[in-house]
């Protein structure tokens, strides 16, 4: 494994277990969700590896409204993978935001998507990443776990 994805999973696993991410797939009608929380382990198989993340614990650049953002990491991807993006999706799993179509490849820095969280309601929100073939059809869709926008 190249150390940079090495340190990349480790800056990943230390920030959830500080975050208390380490979740059992929620409802949401849950008590207690996370505002933080990553599908854990990452999604992997002989040809994806994905981690897929979740957050409503930060601010926008000027530090004036709490935010919801989603953000996914592409480590291993089959060679039908042409575009993906990363969707933030309601407790009624309906995809409310999405990122552009991106080219499939496996990078460090992911495309984050940043929604205002009153886009919410202080309901749960989850993220989605989907992938696609060069012929639009869906290849993958994968979530991560539910988690809390209450401000």
């Amino acid at each position: 494994m190249p150390i940079a994805r090495k340190l990349l999973l480790a800056a990943i696993s230390t920030l959830m277990a500080v975050a208390g991410a380490v979740v059992v797939e929620a409802s949401p009608a849950s008590a207690a969700l996370p505002t933080f929380a990553c599908r854990v382990p990452a999604y992997e198989t002989a040809v994806w590896e994905v981690a897929l993340c979740a957050t409503s614990e930060y601010y926008d650049p000027t530090g004036t409204y709490q935010v919801v953002d989603a953000w996914s990491v592409i480590f291993r991807h089959p060679a039908a993978c042409a575009t993906y993006r990363v969707y933030l999706v309601d407790a009624a799993n309906v995809q409310r935001f999405s990122t552009s179509l991106r080219n499939c490849k496996t990078e460090k820095d992911s495309p984050e998507l940043w929604v205002w969280n009153g886009e919410f309601n202080g309901g749960a929100v989850r993220a989605r990443f989907k992938a696609y073939n060069s012929s639009g059809g869906q290849i993958l869709s994968i979530d991560s776990p539910l988690i809390d926008t209450t401000p």
